[in-house]
């Protein structure tokens, strides 16, 4: 948790065209989480994470 919410806050250059600040975090804070575990080589947690997003996905 701590790992999503270092990028979450990190400081960003950019600014989103498409989506809402808060959404343009979330998902910079998603994306440092999956580098994270990437360079712990713990793709099991990778995958069952993207398994969770894709289900969760078909509900809203």
């Amino acid at each position: 948790m701590s790992v999503f919410k270092r990028g979450r806050n990190a400081k960003s250059h950019t600014v989103p065209k498409n989506q809402s600040v808060s959404d343009y975090r979330n998902a910079t804070g998603l994306e440092c989480l999956f580098g994270y575990l990437y360079l712990l080589d713990k793709s099991d947690r990778i995958l069952e994470l993207f398994e969770m997003i894709t289900e969760s996905r078909g509900r809203i």
